[in-house]
């Protein structure tokens, strides 16, 4: 869920109503073979721009690097941005102590690839083992160099392989990801 989709009480209700969601709840998980896929709220009302408490504490058991070879997480905001971007302060960044705590997680339960939106560009990084990939130019007016894409992950065993892919089909980024030394 966006912060175009949901800002208020209603709209969460009306967004719970039309999607058939797990739990109907607006974070949850599911898996693949041995890879967990789960999906942060970062618009929680009265918790905007975060992930802590019962969501975080949720996510410290949903999170298990023992049992799932690959963890990908989606969620709506980025957790850091260069202070340029156009969502700087307006993302995960705007509470840097509970952005921190969740990027410690990521790293102590070894998240495999980070996926988010918000900005309306593509970049990529590599935050302490943890890639981040904003991925926002989807249809919305973009900002910058940035151009109209979308990813493609393939997850073939251990290795992860990433396609950025523009609306012309011509192939804008690649890289893979191999796991951590264990």
């Amino acid at each position: 869920v966006g912060n175009h989709s949901l800002d208020n009480e209603r709209g969460e209700k009306v967004w719970k109503e039309a999607l058939d969601l797990p739990g109907n709840e607006l974070y949850y998980s599911w898996t693949v073979g041995r890879s967990l896929f789960v999906v942060l709220d970062t618009q929680e009302i009265n918790r905007k721009y975060r992930i802590d408490g019962a969501q975080l504490e949720w996510l410290r058991r949903a999170l298990d690097p023992k049992r799932y070879d690959h963890q990908f997480v989606f969620l709506h905001v980025p957790l850091y941005l260069n202070r340029d971007a156009m969502h700087y302060g307006e993302s995960l960044d705007r509470y840097p102590e509970q952005r921190d705590a969740l990027q410690k997680l990521f790293e102590e339960k070894k998240v495999t690839m980070v996926f988010m939106g918000h900005e309306h560009k593509y970049e990529k990084r590599n935050v302490n083992g943890v890639w981040h990939v904003i991925s926002g130019g989807g249809g919305q007016r973009l900002y910058g160099d940035t151009f109209c894409h979308f990813v493609l992950v393939t997850v073939d065993g251990p290795r992860i392989k990433v396609k950025v892919i523009d609306k012309e089909g011509v192939l804008k980024d690649e890289f893979a990801v191999y796991p951590p030394a264990s």
